[in-house]
């Protein structure tokens, strides 16, 4: 796998993820599922989430260090 093809994954990853938060605070909201319940769903994903942004950044530092490497 390369590391646009990582970049896609990670991507897709992370915006279901946020699509997920969506999720969990719309039930929320609607009373299906219980404040403390929610938070705790919340909390797992938003903790994926964060682990996803941080393989975005880290795959655009190397990137961006691929393409320094190569100009030298």
């Amino acid at each position: 796998m390369n590391i646009k093809q990582l970049k896609k994954k990670y991507q897709d990853l992370y915006d279901a993820a946020d699509t997920e938060c969506s999720r969990i605070s719309k039930k929320q909201k609607n009373g299906d599922i219980p404040v403390h319940m929610a938070a705790a769903e919340m909390f797992t994903v938003m903790a994926q989430k964060n682990m996803y942004f941080d393989f975005l950044s880290d795959l655009d530092d190397l990137e961006l260090d691929n393409k320094k490497t190569q100009k030298s």
